[in-house]
């Protein structure tokens, strides 16, 4: 069984509201801010939508839910609620923990995600060494297809030259805290 109007494509995306005062009782926690305010108590929304943006379900939870955490809680409302059997999921990598993959390939649910580094790099690993496996630039991307799964790659140096950057930026947050504590 598929969704309401034919609803074949679920947009799931997460984020966090953040309170001055102490927030709603019960919900209102200390936990990853994505408004950078580590200082305040929050709720994390929940959101699954269709292409168009329609709502299909909206939750609010505890503010100090991880993202790995929520996936499979929408997957049980959404079931008990449509009776969903079949769709495609799309999430981002806050959302893909090997539990919540695990989970989505147990009901044979579908999901487009983005796959985290240490996966890629093992599953690049894999790959023959050949001049066509090498992504020139974010325009061009390779498709590899193992164990039934189908990976879309898009790199190269744009995307080298970006990771070097957050790597020397975090190393100097690093040597700078380092220094506060006089470990430097």
């Amino acid at each position: 069984m598929s969704f309401p109007q034919g609803v074949s494509l679920v947009l799931c995306d997460l984020s966090s509201v953040y309170f001055e005062g102490d927030g709603p009782f019960g919900l209102s926690r200390y936990g990853h801010s994505r408004d950078h305010r580590w200082d305040r108590p929050q709720v994390m929304l929940a959101v699954a939508t269709d292409v168009q943006g329609i709502p299909l379900h909206l939750e609010v939870l505890r503010g100090n839910r991880g993202d790995t955490t929520t996936l499979q809680a929408l997957l049980r409302t959404l079931r008990r609620r449509f009776g969903i059997s079949e769709a495609v999921f799309v999430f981002d990598g806050g959302m893909s923990s090997k539990v919540n993959l695990d989970s989505l390939e147990a009901l044979k649910l579908r999901y487009v995600t983005r796959l985290g580094a240490g996966a890629l790099e093992e599953l690049l690993a894999q790959l023959p060494p050949r001049p066509s496996s090498r992504v020139v630039d974010r325009t061009q991307v390779m498709e590899i297809v193992r164990e039934g799964k189908r990976y879309v790659i898009a790199g190269g140096p744009w995307r080298q030259q970006r990771d070097q950057q957050r790597r020397q930026a975090r190393l100097t947050k690093a040597e700078a805290e380092l220094a506060r504590f006089g470990l430097r």
